[in-house]
């Protein structure tokens, strides 16, 4: 059974470029070992992620991660069994939101374009960005 998460979360510190790098590193690395697939969006403190793949692979990532002390106030939007995967070219895709300009634009691994079709996951993370994108407002869901 395929499994499908998505969650927002909060950093508890000031997120430097290491600090992200180091994150999509593990992230790689550690979806690759456990089957897992999906994206992060990132924008001002904010976390918004999904993550896909096996059902369990998915329960223990999520528990690892709201164990992390770099995160806090995790909420889960959606918690989907599903029957394919809809982001399975990436083991972690990645977008660095800023309304101005892409300071860390040689880490981004997708354009937000990327995001095809209207599926209720889609459609949250396209209106994450596009808020976020579109004013100069912080919106973190």
């Amino acid at each position: 059974m395929l499994k499908s998460v998505v969650y927002t979360s909060l950093a508890t510190l000031p997120v430097k470029r290491h600090v992200l790098q180091d994150i999509l590193s593990a992230s790689t690395r550690n979806n690759r070992k456990l089957a897992l697939t999906g994206l992060l969006l990132f924008f001002d403190g904010t976390f918004v992620q999904v993550l896909e793949g096996p059902a369990e692979n998915v329960d223990m990532m999520v528990g690892r991660i709201r164990r992390d002390r770099r995160i806090k106030d995790m909420i889960i939007f959606m918690e989907n069994e599903i029957e394919e995967r809809e982001f399975s070219q990436w083991e972690m895709g990645f977008k660095y939101i800023y309304p101005k300009y892409e300071a860390y634009d040689d880490l981004k691994t997708f354009s937000i374009d990327d995001i095809k079709g209207e599926s209720d996951v889609k459609i949250i993370l396209k209106s994450f960005y596009n808020m976020n994108v579109n004013s100069g407002i912080k919106y973190s869901f």
